[in-house]
């Protein structure tokens, strides 16, 4: 590869960055970000002159012209070894912002790997999925969601919803993510210091044309925020980024307690071909359309499906690379609000008595959760169980005896304490 920025004096450090591009891609990160004018790039076999591509930011390479499935994409990354270090940090920092490198993305289970109900299994509208993610009824189509082992290069899984009965009333569903004003008050929103935050995210539909998402903010006045974007090709992967500037002032400074509900995130939208509270994109308002002018009905289209993952909402006018996290800290995360919890008693004394045992949840939760029904394990000679006593960091688990050696046994419920 030829060099086609300023040659760097002295010694360099070389960062090579190989990735195998999706169809219709024109964005890439090459590993470790790099300087920006100290970069070359070439694409499947040929090299390209700064006039082919974007390279400003410092994390991310535009391509003027999107590749094909298949072709390879590869960068060289020049570091002066005396500015190595110190440059890199300057440039970075400069975009992601001084010290916010970790957890700086405030979504949740964002590249859909964890999925605590339903183990990849698939089931109907009006309730939470995958961990964090909850879809919305209609009443006259069905839709049906599900974990799915189909991803863009890097993730391993994705949501999918499918239309399997399509309607034509005036009827919508979402899928969206609450995000707890513990992990987003810092945007300042409804304030004169509001800061922009920016959503990316990879989506693949069989409808192409415009969708749009929703940001809700949950000030003392409820605002939305409905971006656009177009899927260019069907049933291909793509990747969307949109900024969203800070609500204004009217919306108000956030007043509730911080457990509470701060942001909605809906990165897509199914609507039905009669839905009629439609409105403009791209702008904040006080009035929950929900709808673009000009958005597919996924909903009035039997078969369709709309697939998403690799979620990311960060603080910044700048996507950065997702933010992957081990495994462990994503599913702790998600136990914040739903987690499964194991329950033992016994009772070896007769009939008529109680005994209630101590059970620690195996992370602090949001608030007091409720339990779903027992399930599985072994009982015998009891006529009651329950969880009683219930806090935020655990509770009891009582049973009444109706004979000799009364036991629940490796009984499990799920504790939701969903926003």
């Amino acid at each position: 590869m030829s060099y086609v920025g300023v040659p760097p004096f002295g010694q360099t450090v070389r960062t090579v960055t190989e990735q195998i591009a999706q169809q219709g891609q024109n964005i890439f990160y090459p590993t470790g970000g790099y300087i920006p004018g100290y970069i070359d790039v070439d694409l499947d076999g040929s090299g390209l002159g700064s006039q082919d591509f974007t390279a400003t930011d410092g994390l991310s390479v535009t391509l003027n012209q999107s590749a094909g499935a298949g072709d390879l994409f590869k960068s060289v990354a020049y570091w002066p070894v005396a500015m190595q270090d110190t440059m890199r940090r300057a440039e970075i920092n400069a975009i992601v912002g001084a010290g916010n490198w970790a957890m700086r993305n405030r979504i949740i289970n964002g590249d859909m790997r964890i999925d605590q109900r339903y183990a990849g299994a698939s089931t109907t509208n009006g309730q939470y999925i995958l961990d964090r993610w909850q879809t919305g009824a209609v009443s006259g189509a069905t839709l049906t969601s599900q974990q799915v082992a189909d991803a863009p290069a890097g993730f391993q899984y994705s949501f999918k919803q499918t239309t399997t009965v399509s309607s034509t009333a005036n009827d919508y569903s979402a899928i969206w993510q609450v995000v707890e004003a513990n992990n987003g008050i810092d945007l300042a929103w409804g304030t004169s210091n509001g800061q922009s935050a920016t959503l990316s995210f990879w989506v693949k539909s069989s409808v192409t044309g415009q969708q749009n998402a929703c940001i809700i903010y949950y000030g003392p006045t409820n605002y939305f925020y409905f971006p656009t974007y177009t899927i260019n090709a069907a049933n291909t992967w793509q990747y969307v980024t949109v900024t969203i500037p800070a609500p204004p002032a009217a919306a108000g400074a956030f007043a509730a307690t911080l457990n509470t509900a701060y942001i909605s995130v809906r990165p897509v939208g199914v609507f039905s071909s009669g839905y009629t509270n439609t409105g403009a994109g791209n702008a904040w308002t006080s009035s929950g359309t929900f709808k673009v002018t000009g958005t597919v009905n996924l909903a009035s289209t039997a078969g369709a499906t709309i697939q998403f993952t690799g979620v990311q909402l960060e603080k910044g006018s700048y996507a950065t690379p997702f933010d992957f996290r081990p495994y462990g800290a994503e599913l702790q995360l998600c136990e914040r609000y739903c987690q499964s919890v194991l329950f033992n008693n016994y009772i070896g004394n007769g009939s008529g008595w109680y005994w209630s045992m101590p059970i620690n949840f195996q992370t602090t939760m949001r608030t007091a959760p409720t339990f779903s029904a027992f399930s599985g394990g072994n009982t015998s000679n009891i006529t009651y169980e329950a969880a009683e006593s219930i806090g935020v960091q655990g509770c009891r688990y009582t049973i009444l005896a109706s004979g000799l050696n009364a036991q629940g046994i490796g009984r499990t419920a799920l504790a939701s304490a969903e926003l």
